[in-house]
């Protein structure tokens, strides 16, 4: 089947027909075949907490990973960078720069916890938020 508009032919096939997009005014009810899996509902709702979660650290200027960092070392002070990319699975390569980004603009600080390492507080402008 082809659809045609004002005289100009698309060559659209059927399956192109079911996979257009519908208008944002306009309301379908669709049936979805996953909402009965509790994997794809802890999905969607880790996708919405994602968003919620997003939206208020831009208002503080943070990415969602910088302020999961900072309160991850408001919940352990000291905690030693290595542990921060173990629990977040970050590799020292990236987290080096966020740690760094942190520490410049006096969010964090390194301090010595014992002869050879060194721990994370916070401070200056995260304390104040």
């Amino acid at each position: 089947m082809d659809i045609e508009c004002k005289g100009i032919d698309f060559g659209m096939n059927d399956l192109a027909i079911r996979n257009l997009r519908v208008r944002k005014d306009e309301q379908v009810s669709l049936n979805i075949p996953l909402e009965g899996y509790l994997g794809y509902q802890l999905r969607r709702a880790s996708v919405a907490m994602q968003k919620h979660l997003s939206s208020l650290y831009k208002k503080l200027g943070f990415k969602v990973i910088e302020g999961s960092v900072l309160l991850m070392i408001e919940a352990n002070p000291g905690i030693k960078q290595s542990q921060i990319g173990k629990t977040f699975d970050i590799k020292s390569a990236n987290l080096v720069p966020l740690v760094g980004f942190l520490e410049k603009n006096d969010c964090i600080e390194r301090k010595p916890i014992d002869g050879r390492s060194h721990g994370l507080f916070l401070d200056g402008l995260w304390q104040k938020l």
